[in-house]
């Protein structure tokens, strides 16, 4: 039979042509219009809002359904966020409630993928899941439940860590007011190395976990054949012999491109493009249109995401930086 690392080629070559900057740059105009949407939607509702759930987690989940061919109405986008957070629990050690409410989660998102799917199939489909279905993965022979399967990979991981990084990435450019007057006075000219900078200070992946396929020493440590190892990529962002004065945040930093964030090699993220496209349309809505928005709350409201990250559970904001 096949391997899994042999399927896993075979899914590369299907899907990562629709994730090129060319192709990802014909999704402006949907993410500006959801941006739009959920800003607007905001602004009628008044008082602080709260950037993690009002704003980046809605967007970064509309996107993904979007790319995949689904897309969801508001009230679908609630439901398919509560069930990717709980599938996210299986990311950390946790109790036996913890992966009943995992499984409950998983089971949601395949009843919602269920009829797009089967839409995909009699050819009436979009997006992704009308790529799983038609000739091009025709090698890889995927039922439903391998193509709903690849649907709730997109919906948690292709969806959590983008939103984590535009709030984050937010976050940083309240840290650092002189950062954002940067970005605003050159009209958002370094926009995209910004970003960049936002994943090497701050990415919303903290490790990654590798199996060494053979002996190797490294740097005098011997990795056995077998041997599971963590990667640290918060660490290698912050490597001094890389970055001068590594902790210091600067949108301008000449080499914020070498940040490994996104990993590298044929397991680096493929909606990386994707990514920078919702941080463009994220940040230069927010900025030109509230140039004066600013923290509600006296303290960032940060819950540890094991092993080794953290993540905002929300930030509220003050559109027009007042009270």
């Amino acid at each position: 039979g096949r391997s899994v690392a042999s399927d896993h080629d075979v899914f590369l070559r299907v899907v990562k042509k629709y994730f090129t900057p060319r192709r990802v740059a014909g999704r402006l105009g949907t993410i500006q219009r959801l941006m739009d949407g959920l800003v607007d939607a905001a602004v009628v509702r008044g008082g602080p809002v709260d950037v993690v759930n009002d704003l980046a987690h809605p967007l970064a989940m509309s996107v993904v359904c979007d790319l995949l061919g689904a897309p969801p109405t508001r009230g679908e986008v609630d439901r398919l966020l509560r069930a990717s957070n709980a599938i996210s629990g299986l990311l950390e050690m946790g109790e036996l409630q913890q992966l009943h409410r995992s499984q409950d989660g998983m089971l949601d998102v395949i009843d919602y993928l269920r009829p797009h799917v089967a839409a995909a199939r009699a050819g009436n489909g979009s997006g992704l899941l009308a790529v799983l279905t038609g000739p091009d993965a025709a090698r890889l022979d995927y039922d439903d439940d391998q193509i709903a399967a690849q649907g709730i990979m997109f919906v948690v991981v292709g969806y959590h860590t983008t939103a984590n990084l535009l709030t984050n990435g937010l976050q940083l450019l309240f840290d650092h007011p002189e950062q954002r007057r940067t970005l605003l006075e050159r009209d958002f000219a370094n926009l995209p190395n910004a970003f960049d900078e936002m994943m090497r200070f701050h990415g919303p992946v903290s490790t990654i976990r590798r199996v060494a396929l053979s002996d190797i020493v490294l740097r005098g440590e011997r990795i056995a054949a077998g041997d599971t190892v963590v990667l640290a990529l918060l660490a290698a962002n912050r490597d001094p012999a890389v970055f001068d004065l590594p902790d210091a945040f600067w949108v301008d930093r000449p080499n914020a491109h070498r940040q490994v964030g996104f990993t590298v090699g044929p397991y680096s993220c493929m909606g990386q493009a994707l990514a920078r496209l919702e941080g463009s349309v994220f940040f230069s809505t927010l900025l030109t249109r509230f140039p004066r928005m600013a923290p509600a709350d006296p303290q960032p409201d940060w819950t540890v995401f094991r092993p080794l990250g953290r993540e905002l559970r929300t930030l509220r904001v003050l559109l027009d930086g007042r009270p």
